[in-house]
């Protein structure tokens, strides 16, 4: 992939200077990157991206960060607004979005405000974000911040990367004084500050935009039930889910799936069925569980019956059946039973 190292500026509706970078040629995608991601000091994320698009990535420092305008004012709406300042300064029409965890916020609220959205790719997105900081394990991280903003970002990564494991794939070989450079306190500390206040439940039905949800449930930053609602929520999401023990290694069959969205398949096509999966962490179920799916098998884990269902969605009998046969296929599931509870345990 060419590689066009310039940093140039665009402009956000505050007048904010956003640096941003392209890399590549042909048709477009803009990584949202969540924080404390910089052009700088991208973690993996360039690998993970490349690897699933053939074409043009859009890089960009979050306002605050890196090599873009710092002390500057923060909300969600700011963010989307840069986001949305960045498509303009590359000449983007259409916008396909690639964002992770936190920066999943901003990609949809930038969709739910009208159709330029296309498609948005969302790797363990947050639904809540007072949720999301008040579990056990990010609570201990934020009083680290309190004391020792150096500390925090060190370790930050460490959770990013896995309790246990190395930060190689994050930190690039960076330096600590590099990294805590990456922003100001003040700018950090606002930047959590609106992750906390990030609700997408009323956002996420104005989202008219394609979207697949990734979710790796057997180590993940964000608990998989998360995912699930916002599935739900979502008019026209997909919703794959696998189980691995490594955070940072994707099966192929998840990385072909993702490649296919990203270069124009439609995510029910590319999406179609269960696929089981081996590796060196052992074997894993990857599921893709329609929008329609999703409905019906929530209604299962109501207790509704097939002739119930079919009242309810407006259907034939034998279609709501084929339904929950398709979803116990899936799920690798025997019977309604389990798929009420598997429903409970994923946040359906």
């Amino acid at each position: 992939m060419d590689d066009d190292s310039r940093i140039r500026y665009a402009t956000s509706n505050d007048g904010t200077r956003i640096a941003w970078k392209a890399k590549g040629q042909g048709p477009s995608l803009i990584f949202a990157p969540p924080w404390p991601i910089t052009l700088a000091w991208p973690g993996p994320w360039p690998t993970i991206i490349e690897s699933r698009f053939d074409g043009r990535v859009i890089y960009y420092d979050r306002r605050g960060f890196g090599n873009s305008e710092r002390h500057v004012e923060h909300s969600i709406e700011r963010y989307a607004d840069d986001l949305e300042a960045v498509a303009d300064a590359a000449g983007l029409d259409d916008i396909m979005i690639y964002s992770a965890v936190v920066s999943c916020s901003e990609a949809l609220h930038l969709a739910a405000r009208g159709p330029r959205v296309t498609r948005a790719a969302l790797g363990e997105p947050v639904l809540s974000g007072r949720e999301w900081l008040n579990r056990s394990e990010i609570r201990p991280l934020l009083a680290v911040l309190d004391r020792d903003p150096s500390m925090f970002l060190q370790v930050m990564v460490q959770f990013a990367s896995g309790w246990g494991r190395s930060t190689e794939p994050f930190t690039g070989g960076a330096s600590t004084r590099e990294r805590i450079s990456i922003a100001s306190e003040d700018d950090l500390r606002a930047t959590i500050d609106v992750s906390a206040t990030c609700e997408l439940d009323a956002i996420a039905p104005l989202v008219r935009a394609e979207c697949l949800i990734t979710h790796n449930t057997g180590d993940s930053l964000v608990a998989d039930p998360h995912s699930a609602r916002l599935a739900q929520l979502l008019p026209n999401a997909t919703l794959l889910l696998w189980s691995a023990a490594e955070r940072w290694v994707f099966p192929p069959e998840v990385v072909a799936r993702v490649r296919e969205f990203l270069g124009g398949e439609p995510a029910s096509t590319a999406l179609d069925a269960g696929t089981t999966l081996s590796g060196g962490s052992g074997s894993a179920q990857l599921l893709a569980l329609s929008a329609r799916e999703r409905e019906v098998l929530a209604l299962v884990a109501a207790g509704k019956t097939n002739r119930e269902i079919a009242e309810k969605l407006v259907v034939a009998e034998a279609t709501a059946a084929r339904h929950v046969h398709n979803i116990l296929n899936k799920l690798d599931l025997a019977n309604r039973v389990e798929a009420a509870t598997w429903a409970a345990r994923h946040g359906l």
